[in-house]
């Protein structure tokens, strides 16, 4: 897949429980496309997708969808432990409940597929952790609200890489507090199937670096982008529209970047974040 005209559209998912206010704000979905001069702020999950797929129906030439959560979670003993990619989301999506109120059902699944991961591998306590609730809720049977000694690791190969340069990715197993990737793996991976079913895209899109190319001219690649990787604090994204906030500065400066980046053929069970390399060849 080449550059020349491609749609780059990169999200800043949220995994919010509830609508975000009329003013943009921080923690809630953001997007960022090609010919944008501002990110766009959506107030749920739902108003989100719904853009996406507006935006990818209309585009009539190849794109690039990053979506800044894990598309797969750590392996054990050699094997993977869940689903990854688009096998992932049709999982998901069958189990994860998300209404258009951003109202879902994430931690009662997370305890359930813990459960399952315990049967299957003999532990004790399965590796989602985090809960968030009304006061005096406790989280459901099977996930504890800190991080419990599980062996599962806790971060795949291409996070390592990360860490290894100082950066702080987190885990796809954390579902609450601040930077809650487990819970925006969930609902972004659930949602994710609207799109990779939707009738006028299914036939375009593949699921990077899981699935090999289409060879055809208008395929839409989705992959996974680390909103960490690039510099953001920096014009023009300084004085743009939104830009005294953080997540808007990163999803354009991320747009930017991944509008310049050639998609592999790579393929490894926990997937790779997208432009990881880049960052790798620095001396």
């Amino acid at each position: 897949m080449t550059t020349a005209d491609r749609l780059t559209l990169i999200v800043d998912w949220s995994a919010a429980s509830s609508p975000g206010p009329a003013r943009p704000t921080k923690d809630r979905c953001w997007t960022a496309a090609s010919g944008d001069v501002a990110p766009r702020y959506h107030r749920t999950r739902a108003a989100c997708v719904a853009y996406l797929l507006e935006t990818l129906r209309a585009h009539s030439g190849p794109a690039l969808l990053g979506f800044d959560f894990p598309l797969a979670h750590p392996s054990f003993q050699g094997e993977p432990v869940l689903p990854a990619g688009r096998d992932l989301a049709e999982m998901l999506a069958v189990r994860i409940t998300d209404s258009g109120d951003d109202s879902n059902n994430r931690f009662e699944v997370a305890a359930a597929i813990n459960h399952e991961i315990c049967d299957r591998f003999g532990l004790d306590h399965g590796p989602f952790w985090g809960f968030v609730g009304p006061s005096g809720v406790r989280p459901p049977a099977g996930l504890t609200a800190t991080r419990p000694a599980c062996p599962i690791p806790e971060f795949r190969a291409c996070e390592l890489e990360l860490i290894e340069r100082g950066l702080r990715p987190q885990s796809a197993w954390k579902l609450a507090y601040p930077a809650s990737v487990g819970s925006q793996t969930l609902t972004g991976m659930a949602r994710l199937h609207s799109i990779l079913t939707d009738a006028a895209l299914a036939d375009r899109c593949r699921v990077w670096p899981f699935e090999e190319p289409l060879g055809r001219e208008d395929e839409i690649v989705i992959a996974e982008v680390w909103l960490g990787l690039f510099e953001f604090d920096r014009e023009p994204y300084l004085s743009m529209e939104h830009a005294e906030i953080r997540d808007a500065r990163q999803v354009m400066a991320t747009r930017d970047a991944q509008a310049q980046s050639a998609v592999s053929r790579q393929s490894k069970s926990e997937g790779a974040i997208l432009g990881e390399a880049t960052i790798r060849s620095d001396p």
